[in-house]
């Protein structure tokens, strides 16, 4: 985890260890989801997506971003910088 997300809003957050990708990581994943309030279509989309970005889904880089915001994408410090509110302590 970078720098940037760890200062902002003066907590500290903690980066968890990555799941193994396997079916018991899968199925212990899925019971927090729905133990968090999600419905199991959006569980299993999140286990879908979060495959698909293991596969290398979200390897390729495309042009939709500049064209869809007419700007160039910003990089997660940037985003973090603008978005500290979320981050501060309620």
């Amino acid at each position: 985890m970078s720098e940037a997300p760890r200062r902002l809003g003066g907590r500290q957050l903690v980066q968890q260890p990555e799941l193994t990708d396997t079916a018991e990581a899968r199925l212990r994943t899925r019971e927090l989801l729905l133990a968090w309030g999600l419905e199991e279509a959006q569980a299993q989309g999140m286990l879908a997506g979060t495959a698909f970005a293991r596969a290398g889904g979200n390897a390729v880089v495309t042009e939709d971003v500049p064209e869809l915001l007419g700007r160039a994408a910003r990089t997660y410090r940037e985003w973090a910088v603008a978005h500290r509110g979320a981050f501060e302590a309620v």
